[in-house]
């Protein structure tokens, strides 16, 4: 959410002095940075050309990029693993197919515009499975446990 808090008028300070925070997390010995990636969210946080934007940023600065595809148009975690809108009446091969395309495609965005990521991320908090109800699991049942390991071999698919 960095730039979103930049817009809207935050302010980073490090001894009283308001500087760049990048400047201020390399500074302080980080060295990687964490890029959320939503699918087509409202209000564009966490959209793929933002996204991008600040990984050149960070690049400047020689952080290590972790992108983390959260596969929704929100918020992915234990609770919520709702499909992309544009995604909701794929299942099956349609859906695995669009996990594949579109982590490949995303992946060489960041590859394109000289910031390839170190790590991707397949899926964000998936303790309860992605893409509900695809690739839904019960931690402690042997329910669709094939249908969630298809939908993440589609995803490190498209990242190689």
């Amino acid at each position: 959410f960095l730039p979103g808090v930049i817009r809207s008028g935050g302010v980073f300070m490090d001894r009283q002095v308001v500087e760049d925070p990048l400047h201020i997390y390399v500074r302080r010995g980080i060295d990687t940075v964490r890029l959320r990636l939503w699918v087509n969210p409202p209000g564009g946080a966490n959209r793929l050309v933002p996204t991008l934007e600040l990984a050149q940023q960070a690049h400047l600065y020689g952080f290590k990029i972790l992108l983390d595809l959260h596969y929704s148009d929100t918020w992915a975690d234990p609770a919520h693993q709702k499909k992309p809108f544009a995604w909701r009446d794929l299942n099956g091969m349609q859906l695995q197919a669009a996990v594949r395309e579109y982590t490949r495609d995303t992946v060489r965005a960041f590859i394109l515009q000289g910031t390839p990521p170190d790590w991707v991320q397949i899926g964000n908090e998936i303790g309860n499975g992605l893409l509900w109800d695809d690739g839904r699991v019960e931690p402690g049942s042997d329910a669709n446990w094939i249908g969630l390991a298809e939908l993440l071999k589609e995803g490190v698919a498209g990242v190689v």
